[in-house]
């Protein structure tokens, strides 16, 4: 879902997922087994259509990974990824503004999902998740530069480069390189951002908590696992338009407390 805020920059929903599970979802689809807990999404959508679009101006349509999120799917052929993504774009089309390819690891999977959802005949927007530590040249979680992954999407004339479910820190270096890169072009850039104070990376890794993010972000919590203070996720997502991007959302961990500062951080910055 999307809202809008002035001069034009697109604000994005938070993390359904995670907002989900922190409200028991499993006690408002008990039926549903826990695979298929987060269905009870689709649900509320069913259940009050007109509340939900009447604070929205657009339906993106998530086209999410196929396997295991923040790693490369390897082991399954093309044909059998095509006819997934085809499968769930299809389905989908007649009620969607927008498909959004997302925490896309490799430019393959990108590019396959990408295709099947431009076959539907709907804006297609492609979002990357990255290695967490800031980089002006940034990679995606397979070690493929954002550089070739943008050039392979602006091939398939996708209307929009975003990168999601990292470190905020990632996402504002990753909006630099993408506004350098797409200079002159007709096309969007956006990020969203993870809001766990141990990143991505230290969780794959096994890793406690490192220097990536800046702990003045976040509460203070010894797990590693608190969300990043809404004033402090605001202050990102500023730096991300000020760095050339007009699509804003929130990722793993940002919630409504979080989006509703943005929005109120992005209209002062208009207003002033």
């Amino acid at each position: 879902m999307a809202g809008t805020t002035p001069p034009g920059v697109l604000v994005l929903d938070g993390g359904m997922g995670h907002l989900l599970k922190s409200h028991d979802i499993a006690k408002f689809a008990p039926h549903l087994p826990p695979e298929r807990q987060f269905a009870a999404a689709a649900l509320a959508n069913a259940a009050a259509p007109q509340l939900i679009l009447s604070a929205h101006v657009a339906y993106i349509q998530s086209a999410p990974p196929l396997g295991p999120s923040y790693a490369p799917l390897k082991d399954m052929p093309d044909n059998l990824m095509e006819e997934e993504y085809r499968s769930l774009c299809s389905a989908m089309a007649e009620h969607v503004d927008v498909f959004l390819c997302e925490t896309m690891a490799s430019i393959r999977e990108a590019h396959i999902a990408a295709q099947a959802a431009r076959a539907c005949g709907r804006p297609v927007w492609v979002a990357f998740t990255l290695r967490d530590a800031p980089d002006p040249q940034p990679q995606l979680r397979s070690g493929e530069s954002l550089h070739a992954a943008t050039k392979a999407m602006l091939e398939l004339g996708v209307e929009a480069i975003l990168v999601n479910c990292c470190s905020a820190g990632a996402v504002t270096a990753a909006v630099r390189a993408l506004h350098t890169q797409l200079a002159g072009r007709n096309i969007r850039i956006g990020g969203y951002a993870n809001g766990f104070r141990q990143t991505t990376d230290e969780w794959l890794q096994g890793r406690g908590e490192m220097a990536t993010n800046d702990p003045a972000d976040f509460e203070p919590d010894a797990a590693g696992t608190a969300a990043i203070l809404p004033h402090a996720y605001a202050r990102h997502a500023q730096a991300w338009v000020g760095a050339g991007a007009d699509i804003v959302g929130g990722c793993c961990g940002i919630g409504p407390a979080h989006m509703r500062v943005v929005c109120e951080k992005l209209k002062e910055r208009a207003d002033a």
